[in-house]
């Protein structure tokens, strides 16, 4: 399996490759009132407004405060397209099967975790598009139809 890792706040995320559109340098966001939390906000990528999504605020994670340069990597599934802030570095990492573990129900705030790896840099969180955007916030956020949107 190839993933796409990052960090935040001090954790190790990564989604599989085939998720991720692109990695996305600029992170001016344009406000949303009235949004969740975890929404940091719109950025503009060629003409179309994209949702950022805070993962560390979304599922609750420690915030180690670790000040390293914010990216945005946009991932889509169904239709459905979202950037999830990161932190450099971001990169590309071919995993053995062997080195994969299944998600357990352990953390019933992260249920959009697939897999888990144990790696010499640490735990990485693996996560799938889908089980993200069927996260009960997200999900409501698709539901109102004026922020995530099907195109």
């Amino acid at each position: 399996m190839q993933i796409v890792r990052f960090g935040l706040g001090g954790q190790l995320l990564a989604f599989p490759v085939e998720s991720v559109r692109e990695v996305v340098t600029s992170t001016h966001f344009s406000a949303v009132f009235h949004a969740p939390p975890f929404v940091r906000g719109l950025i503009n990528v060629r003409g179309e407004a994209v949702p950022v999504f805070d993962p560390g605020v979304l599922f609750d994670l420690p915030d180690s405060g670790s000040g390293e340069e914010e990216v945005v990597v946009l991932i889509e599934d169904g239709g459905l397209t979202a950037g999830i802030l990161a932190q450099r570095p971001v990169d590309i990492r071919d995993l053995a099967d062997d080195e994969l573990s299944e998600a357990t129900k352990a953390a019933p705030n992260i249920e959009a975790i697939r897999h888990v790896a144990q790696l010499d840099e640490g735990l990485v969180l693996i996560l799938d598009a889908h089980r993200l955007f069927q996260h009960d916030s997200v999900r409501a956020l698709r539901d109102d139809g004026d922020l995530l949107q099907i195109r």
